[in-house]
């Protein structure tokens, strides 16, 4: 039984691109300016977590403790005393780790805000949420006294608005990113009766199942491509023939784009049964 395959442009593209350094002289961006550069750049993420946290209130504790518990388990999390390079800009250091994480652990306690540099962790944190999951832990805070600027937070955002009393849309970004932050379901140390263990047991069993999660989604398009290889190959080969004689790279795209264009029409209906 016949089965047939669609293949994406950017399939095809990957297959024009080889052709084209082949041929070494009609680069593939000027051959198709309707296809867009796919980077060919696979690399592994380096940190799985990002653990944004007031260091005076929770590094020596919960933080650490939360930290080889994930490491236990072989998550890579990344805390800043640690994890940055020295010599590299902090400020771009951590970023990039937000930028490459696939969850983001928001430790909110005492005094979280009166911390700048969490604060502006945390916008970038949100700002990366789409693609990002935001596991907030509420450690010896109220999450209403959070999301309402109540209490010690209150008073940190007082002090914040005297010192940029000149740039007061900074401090409504940091407000904005620490209420949105607070309205996400996470985990609150008083439902635990204080027993940090069990909350970062907890976290731990969280994180490890929204990782299986991503992975068995990045597996998916693998058990595809088995379907696609005899398609894979018709196409290599065509274009590799569009880099061998007769058609010379030195000849004009006019001579050879009708055959990109009928092996390009083909390839929506190739059989690989």
């Amino acid at each position: 039984m016949k089965r047939f395959y669609k293949i994406s442009e950017s399939f095809v593209q990957e297959l024009l691109q080889s052709a084209a350094l082949k041929c070494q002289k009609w680069p593939l961006s000027s051959c198709f300016p309707h296809l867009t550069q796919i980077s060919t750049q696979h690399c592994a993420p380096k940190y799985n977590v990002f653990l944004n946290f007031r260091g005076r209130d929770t590094r020596q504790t919960f933080v650490h403790y939360l930290y080889e518990a994930l490491r236990s388990k072989g998550i890579i999390a990344f805390r800043d005393d640690k994890s940055v390079n020295k010599g590299e800009p902090i400020r771009r250091e951590l970023f990039h780790a937000i930028e490459e994480c696939r969850i983001a652990i928001v430790i909110l306690s005492e005094n979280y805000a009166a911390s700048e540099w969490c604060l502006e962790e945390l916008v970038k944190i949100m700002k990366c949420k789409k693609r990002l999951t935001i596991f907030p832990v509420f450690y010896d805070v109220c999450p209403s006294e959070v999301r309402n600027l109540r209490g010690s937070f209150c008073r940190a955002f007082a002090e914040h608005e005297k010192n940029y009393e000149n740039k007061p849309s900074k401090v409504k970004t940091w407000k904005k990113a620490l209420s949105e932050a607070a309205g996400i379901s996470g985990f609150d140390l008083s439902t635990f009766n204080g027993d940090e263990k069990k909350c970062i047991e907890d976290i731990t069993e969280e994180v490890c199942k929204k990782l299986e999660a991503i992975k068995r989604e990045k597996q998916k398009p693998k058990l595809r491509q088995g379907m696609a290889t005899k398609a894979k190959s018709d196409l290599t080969g065509a274009a590799a023939g569009w880099a061998s004689p007769p058609y010379y790279p030195h000849q004009s795209l006019q001579t050879i784009e009708p055959y990109i264009r009928e092996t390009k029409a083909s390839a929506y209906s190739l059989d690989v049964g």
